[in-house]
C-alpha cells in the first residue's frame, strides 16, 4: 500500500506527463499488478478524452475496431471477453462492427471501468463489466469462447508465462494477443521495451505452455512507432463444449458464487465480493471474509 506522500507524488508526476509505472517500480516495493493499478487509475478518463480531442487517434481506434471485429467474425465466436478493457475505447469500436451473444470485459482499475461503463452506455453497447486482476480471472476453466488482449500484458514483464497460463485456463477456444512484440521489431523498440519492463518473447512462452499458435504477424495499426504490436492467435487443442451460461466464480477458490444484494458470495471459501455501481469487484485484496454470511441471509440455499 502506498503512503499518502507517495500518492501525492504520483499525482504530480502524472500532471507532468512522467512515467508513473517506472517511478513506482524504482521507488516502491509494490508488485507489478499494484504498480499498474495505481498508474492506470490515475490516467482514468484520458483515453476517452483523447478520442474527442485528437481526430487522428479516433480514426486509428475506428480502424483497430474494424480490423479486430473482422478477425472475430472470421473465427465465428459467439461470446468474448476483453482482458484489460480500460475505458472500452477499443471494445466499443469492435461492438460497432459485430455483435456477440454475450460480451464480458474486465480491468484492474475501478475508475477506468466507471468511465468504460458510461462510454459503452452512450454508444448503446451492453457489456458485462467486472473488476479483476489479470492473474486471477473469476471464471471457471474453459468458460469463455474467446478472450483477447489489446496492450494489456504490455507492462507485465517477467510474469508472461504465469499470465498466459491463466488466460489459457479460462478460454474455451481462442486466445488473441495484440501486444508489443520484442522479437519482430528493431533494436530501438527492444531497448525501449527493456527499459520499461515490458513483456518479451510471448511466442516462446506460449510454446512452453504447448499452446497451438495459428497466427503470428505484425498488427500494423500502431499509435507509437517504437511500440509496435503483433497479433498472436492461439487455438486450444482440447476444445470443450462451450457452456450455455457463463457464470462468475470466486477468484480465491474458483468455486461457485451466489448473487446477493451486496455483491457475490462464495459459500465454499466464505468471501463476499462487493459491487460498485453494479460492477462486481473481484479483486482478492478487496474480498470481505464473512464465513457465516449465509446464516443471516435466508435466500441463500
Amino acid at each position: 500500500m502506498l503512503s499518502y506522500r507517495d500518492i501525492v507524488k504520483l499525482k504530480t508526476l502524472f500532471q507532468n506527463n512522467e512515467n508513473i509505472i517506472h517511478y513506482i517500480k524504482s521507488n516502491t516495493d509494490l508488485n507489478p499488478e499494484e504498480a499498474i493499478l495505481h498508474s492506470y487509475d490515475l490516467q482514468a478518463g484520458s483515453y476517452i478524452k483523447a478520442l474527442s480531442d485528437q481526430k487522428a487517434h479516433k480514426i486509428l481506434k475506428e480502424q483497430i475496431g474494424l480490423k479486430l471485429a473482422g478477425i472475430l467474425k472470421d473465427l465465428s465466436v459467439n461470446h468474448v471477453c476483453e482482458a484489460g478493457v480500460g475505458e472500452a475505447t477499443t471494445l466499443s469500436h469492435v461492438l460497432s462492427e459485430v455483435q456477440f451473444n454475450k460480451t464480458f470485459a474486465f480491468d484492474i482499475s475501478m475508475s477506468r471501468l466507471l468511465y468504460a461503463n458510461e462510454y459503452l452506455a452512450n454508444n448503446n453497447h451492453n457489456v458485462n463489466l467486472f473488476c479483476s486482476e489479470l492473474s486471477s480471472i473469476p471464471f471457471p476453466d474453459n468458460s469463455i469462447e474467446c478472450i483477447y488482449t489489446y496492450h494489456t500484458l504490455e507492462s507485465n514483464g517477467g510474469n508472461e508465462e504465469y499470465l498466459l497460463k491463466e488466460l489459457l485456463r479460462v478460454t474455451n477456444k481462442y486466445l488473441i494477443l495484440i501486444e508489443p512484440d520484442y522479437d519482430l521489431f528493431g533494436n530501438e523498440q527492444k531497448l525501449r521495451m527493456t527499459s520499461h519492463g515490458y513483456i518479451k518473447h510471448l511466442q516462446q512462452h506460449l510454446s512452453k505452455l504447448n499452446a497451438n499458435i495459428i497466427r503470428h504477424e505484425p498488427w500494423e495499426l500502431d499509435s507509437n512507432p517504437l511500440n509496435k504490436a503483433s497479433i498472436i492467435i492461439v487455438e486450444k487443442d482440447n476444445v470443450n463444449q462451450i457452456p450455455d451460461e457463463v457464470n462468475f466464480c470466486s477468484p480465491i477458490s474458483y468455486q461457485d458464487l451466489i448473487k446477493v444484494d451486496e455483491g457475490f458470495f462464495c459459500k465454499s471459501d466464505g468471501f463476499l465480493f462487493p459491487t460498485v455501481k453494479n460492477i462486481p469487484v473481484f479483486l482478492k485484496k478487496n474480498a470481505i471474509l464473512i464465513s457465516h454470511y449465509d446464516s443471516f441471509k435466508q435466500d441463500i440455499l
